[in-house]
């Protein structure tokens, strides 16, 4: 859609979600769904996934400019990237910044990962 304002509107949520434990969609389903489904809260995100959303936020805003400068070729591209990581963590649960974060850093420790 090369739309700027859509990737703008997504991009605070996802530096939200890098910022805090809590993934703001996680909430609509704590709060909301699972009272339907009878099932229990989304654990709280631990580093790696807060750095994919950083990285995801980061990608985004650039998607964006890109496609507000007039680089539809960069743009398309970018969005690509950032579409099919999405895909591929919504469907699959593999992450790649996650990957990324851990081959870094490493594991995080047990007492580093939250309840």
């Amino acid at each position: 859609m090369a739309s700027p304002t859509i990737l703008l509107v997504l991009a605070p949520f996802a530096a939200l979600a890098a910022a805090s434990p809590v993934h703001p969609y996680d909430l609509i389903y704590n709060y909301g769904i699972r009272r339907f489904t009878g099932t229990g809260p989304l654990p709280r995100r631990g580093a790696p996934s807060r750095f994919g959303c950083g990285m995801g936020a980061v990608l985004l805003l650039v998607t964006a400019w890109a496609f507000s400068a007039g680089h539809a070729g960069v743009g398309y591209a970018l969005g690509g990237v950032v579409t099919f990581a999405a895909l591929l963590v919504g469907t699959t649960d593999i992450c790649i910044p996650s990957l990324i974060y851990r081959s870094v850093f490493g594991w995080p420790r047990a007492r580093d990962a939250q309840p």
